[in-house]
């Protein structure tokens, strides 16, 4: 049976869009995924975070003992730029910058998971983001409160995927299918893309839109733009936004007519497919986005943000693109479950 190994991830709520998203349309592949925190037999699904060179010899040394075959899941835009190997750096973070993300980077990656959390490593962080910042940093006042907390993030987030990209280019040595979740995340042409399955729409008539992602400063800003225009307008909905941006876990799946997705920085100019599906699939609301790409076939279903304002939107023509997206996804999707189910049967003992 082919199971997702969830046991490289520490926090599940991370990774749940996208285990959601692999067990959907492999279900209407008719593979049923289970998830497993332990590896037995057979073959196994790995999202990518390798962040510890602990886990990641561990997972290599299993692989090799117990004849496993594993399955790669790219849903990082690789970049290779600025301050070198990384994920989602479309920034230039200067060469100070670069330089001491580099050395945290390889910190963390040489740091067992279970020590990340102690006060000594979270110093060493703080530290990092004091030279950057200072002053900055130092003060407490409520003006610099939120500013401070986005910058400390950034710069923990982009040690992370340092460290995270160290492992993960390993790791690729040692897999037996990859298969990713943006055309554009690599430039490997042999890993295809999944495509996020979608069931059949209904619109909801509430008259409200939610916010989509994790708070940035960048979305901040453009959930305060869009909550004025729509005051502006005298658009009648109910903005789910009051200045603060938390990200949902989906228990309890609220339905919105709308839900706002703002990049999560100025410079990320590719389209977030898995955002736009977790929003149409759990909460059933019609994306709005600030741009297109053209890099995505269920980017067509986005309703550009100036549209929606103008209240142009052709809710027909939706609806269509849906059905014609739908069509695509299944086509696309039976090649890389038609590959995993070759692995599965290379691990039948009956073969």
């Amino acid at each position: 049976m082919v199971k997702i190994y969830t046991g490289n991830h520490v926090d599940h709520i991370g990774v749940s869009d996208i285990i959601e998203l692999i067990r959907g349309a492999g279900k209407k592949a008719g593979i049923d995924i289970e998830t497993c925190s332990q590896l037995s037999k057979g073959v196994f699904i790995l999202i990518d975070e390798f962040s510890s060179v602990y886990e990641l010899r561990k997972l290599i040394k299993q692989k090799k003992n117990k004849s496993l075959k594993y399955i790669l899941v790219s849903t990082e835009f690789e970049t290779n730029q600025f301050c070198g190997r990384s994920f989602n750096q479309f920034e230039n973070l200067g060469l100070f910058r670069s330089i001491i993300i580099k050395i945290l980077g390889r910190i963390l990656f040489w740091t067992p998971k279970p020590l990340r959390g102690i006060p000594i490593l979270r110093r060493v962080i703080a530290f990092g983001a004091a030279l950057f910042f200072n002053p900055i940093f130092w003060l407490s006042t409520d003006a610099h409160s939120n500013e401070t907390r986005n910058l400390v993030s950034n710069l923990k987030r982009q040690i992370y995927m340092k460290a995270r990209r160290r492992g993960y280019e390993i790791f690729k040595n040692f897999v037996d299918l990859r298969f990713k979740t943006h055309p554009l995340i690599d430039n490997c042409e042999y890993a295809e893309t999944l495509l996020p399955a979608l069931e059949n729409f209904e619109r909801h008539h509430r008259n409200n839109i939610k916010v989509s992602g994790t708070e940035t400063s960048h979305r901040i800003k453009a959930c305060n733009e869009f909550r004025e225009r729509l005051k502006n307008k005298s658009m009648n909905f109910n903005f789910d936004y009051d200045g603060v941006i938390q990200f949902d876990i989906t228990n309890e799946k609220e339905a919105f007519d709308f839900a706002y997705q703002p990049a999560q920085s100025m410079n990320w100019l590719k389209s977030n497919p898995v955002k736009i599906w977790r929003d149409l699939y759990f909460y059933r609301a019609l994306p709005i986005i600030d741009q297109k790409f053209d890099d995505h076939p269920i980017e067509k279903i986005g309703i550009l943000k100036e549209d929606f304002f103008n209240q142009t939107i052709d809710f027909k023509l939706i609806s269509q693109q849906i059905d014609d997206y739908r069509k695509i996804s299944k086509s696309e999707n039976t090649k890389i479950f038609n590959k995993i189910k070759t692995l599965e049967n290379l691990c039948s003992p009956n073969t």
